[in-house]
């Protein structure tokens, strides 16, 4: 459905028939894997096409208001030192969680209560953080949508000592943070 609203895609079909040179396997990104390189900047390497803007918007999605914080964090890329307790503390009057179920009672199991909206599907998930006003999650598809958005971000990064950088799109308004980087963002 998110991908069905954006006014560059003509079609979205989970089938395809056409010839094999014009289909792209996403898969052959791995050959030319470089954990200092963003996702982004390597796929636009391996296929051989200029790098995008960094703040350029390439997902649109109607805005539903229903937080002004919307909060995610999937199974992967976990960072003991950021301070989620900080910010389910700082925001949780104004927050609310998004994605699996499971992702959110174990986020309330380990950082306390916070309000749930059930997002079925990625638009649905696109709406609710264009209604908000900060994205806070982990490495995640809720943060790329958030990040096609250009979306106000605060990142839970790898450790420094990690070689895992590879979320690591740099621009306005996003945070990276590997720890208690200091004050939280301020919402506006």
């Amino acid at each position: 459905p998110l991908l069905e609203t954006q006014s560059y895609i003509s079609k979205c079909d989970w089938s395809y028939d056409g010839p094999p040179q014009t289909a792209i396997d996403f898969t052959r990104i791995r050959s030319n894997w470089n954990q200092h390189i963003n996702l982004t900047d390597l796929a636009c390497k391996w296929l051989g096409v200029p790098l995008p803007p960094r703040d350029k918007v390439w997902l649109c999605a109607e805005p539903r208001k229903i937080a002004k914080v919307v909060i995610n964090r999937c199974p992967r890329w976990h960072n003991d030192a950021f301070p989620w307790h900080k910010v389910v503390n700082h925001y949780r009057k104004d927050a609310v969680f998004i994605g699996l179920q499971q992702e959110y009672r174990d986020f309330v199991d380990e950082f306390g209560p916070i309000s749930y909206y059930y997002t079925p599907n990625f638009r649905d998930v696109a709406e609710v953080i264009a209604g908000s006003l900060l994205f806070v999650g982990n490495q995640s598809s809720c943060h790329w949508v958030a990040e096609g958005l250009k979306h106000p971000i605060l990142l839970e990064t790898m450790p420094r000592w990690s070689n895992a950088w590879n979320c690591h799109f740099n621009r306005p308004n996003k945070y990276h943070w590997y720890a208690d980087e200091g004050e939280l963002p301020e919402l506006k």
